[in-house]
């Protein structure tokens, strides 16, 4: 049931969908109806299983992607600050691209963004401001977990470690920041474990 309600209308020929689309309210009714015997809910299961069978997809137009696409392969990765997520959306139409429209739609969005979101290596005006994650990196590093209570210790660890991986490699200053912020609050929340001579032992 949850693979049928979650199709696109536009993804299919009219006709074809006009019909599932009936079938789809009748097996709703059978769905939602407590007294339902386990006939007719079987029933109901056959039904919706041959209303998916007869959809009829509508041919996807991949020509605005496949173009996109041979644009992004023209581009030099090493150009860029990170290139991962647009070679991420290659990779995955080296596969083929998707059958239904509203998923080519998608694809060609997420592509369009992460390309939106490139920035050069040699673009003084993106230069990003390190400097505040950075110390913040030191200074964790610096610190003797074992001085410290258990909880919080896998939180700051993540955020050391999250900090650490975006140097250098961030898509943005407010990532940077959110990261910084993210390992500062973490390192905040670390509590010392009481010493015996702190305890007057």
């Amino acid at each position: 049931m949850r693979q049928a309600q979650n199709l696109i209308a536009s993804d299919y020929e009219n006709e074809s969908w006009n019909e599932f689309e009936q079938t789809r309210t009748l097996v709703n009714v059978v769905y939602v109806n407590p007294e339902a015997f386990q006939a007719e809910v079987d029933a109901a299961c056959t039904q919706l299983e041959e209303a998916l069978n007869g959809l009829r997809l509508i041919p996807a137009d991949t020509a605005a992607l496949e173009s996109l696409i041979e644009q992004t392969k023209a581009l030099n990765p090493e150009d860029y600050v990170s290139f991962e997520d647009v070679q991420a959306i290659l990779d995955s139409a080296k596969d083929g691209l998707p059958e239904k429209q509203s998923e080519v739609d998608a694809m060609k969005n997420s592509l369009q963004q992460a390309l939106d979101a490139l920035r050069r290596i040699d673009d003084p005006e993106q230069t990003l401001d390190y400097s505040l994650l950075e110390t913040l990196c030191t200074k964790a590093e610096t610190l003797d977990l074992g001085a410290f209570k258990q909880a919080g210790k896998d939180e700051f660890s993540a955020a050391l470690q999250a900090g650490k991986n975006l140097v250098s490699h961030a898509q943005s200053q407010s990532q940077i920041d959110q990261a910084a912020d993210t390992l500062h609050t973490s390192l905040l929340a670390l509590r010392k474990t009481p010493s015996a001579a702190s305890l007057g032992l």
